[in-house]
């Protein structure tokens, strides 16, 4: 039976592998299993991290993204890629969710925004700033629920991430016009991908000693069972 016991609690406790991989008997990634990956280099390591993500997770997206109807199933993909992507960036071992918002305020954006600033306001759900209201959407609604929040839409010809005003929803305090937040799910996807290879790039230039890939590999240890830190010799 597969239960919780002290040795778990202790581990997430310490920051200690609960589990290691049968490097012979398990895949890392579609093609490799994690005997295939050189553990000694960390270039090998990131490479197989990539293609890791790139088959599981960004091939099956860009599939779906051919028919619009699947917008829905995108958008969740994006939530989790976001809560994967800033658990990685900051050494996160579980979901946390004001890193994810950290995340989605300095990373969510396109070429045609420095920054989201919305000025959309919630009022019902406490939500006050704009990466907490794409958080609910994309990480918790959209995510968890299979739900879009009423405040919120999907339009996979849309630009990124819009405010719009169309009379869709009402405050239900006050009956007056709730602003809708318009998304859409490839283009966000497309900026998370591109987002991926940056960070990617980050890593390959990073020393040993780097809070970026300190964070990394204390991700990574607990996801893989792999102490990475202890094996690299580049």
């Amino acid at each position: 039976m597969f239960m919780a016991n002290d040795r778990v609690f202790y581990s997430v406790l310490t920051n200690e592998m609960p589990y290691t991989p049968v490097k012979e008997k398990r895949h890392f990634t579609k093609d490799k299993l994690y005997s295939d990956i050189n553990w000694k280099s960390f270039n090998c390591i990131l490479d197989a991290f990539k293609e890791r993500i790139e088959k599981w997770y960004i091939e099956p997206t860009e599939v779906l993204a051919k028919n619009g109807h699947f917008s829905f199933v995108i958008l969740a993909l994006d939530g989790l890629l976001i809560n994967t992507f800033s658990q990685y960036r900051e050494g996160k071992l579980f979901l946390d969710k004001n890193t994810s918002i950290d995340f989605i305020r300095k990373y969510l954006k396109d070429e045609n925004s420095d920054k989201i600033n919305l000025l959309i306001d919630i009022i019902e759900d406490n939500l006050t700033n704009s990466a907490a209201i794409l958080y609910n959407i994309l990480c918790c609604e959209g995510l968890y629920q299979a739900n879009i929040p009423l405040y919120g839409s999907i339009n996979p010809g849309s630009e990124f991430i819009m405010e719009e005003n169309l009379g869709y929803v009402k405050y239900s305090h006050d009956n007056s016009d709730c602003p809708n937040l318009c998304l859409n799910p490839l283009k966000i996807f497309e900026v998370l991908k591109n987002y991926f290879y940056k960070y990617l790039e980050e890593l390959k230039k990073s020393n040993k000693n780097d809070i970026i890939r300190i964070n990394f590999y204390n991700k990574f240890k607990y996801s893989f069972g792999i102490d990475i830190q202890k094996t690299i010799e580049d």
